[in-house]
C-alpha cells in the first residue's frame, strides 16, 4: 500500500498498485507524483 501526492497536490491513499494504475490512466497522477510506501519515511517520485 502507498500514500500518494497527486498531480493536483492532494494526498490520496492508502492505495494498492491497481488503484495507482487507474489513477495514472485518469491523469490524476503522473511520473512526478510522489509515493510513500507503507512503512517508509521518504517520499519518492513514482517514476523511480
Amino acid at each position: 500500500m502507498y500514500k500518494i501526492i497527486g498531480a493536483d497536490g492532494r494526498q490520496y491513499g492508502p492505495a494498492g498498485a491497481d488503484q495507482i494504475r487507474r489513477w495514472l490512466a485518469e491523469n490524476r497522477l503522473n511520473a512526478h507524483s510522489l509515493a510513500l510506501p507503507e512503512g517508509a519515511t521518504e517520499w519518492k517520485p513514482l517514476h523511480t
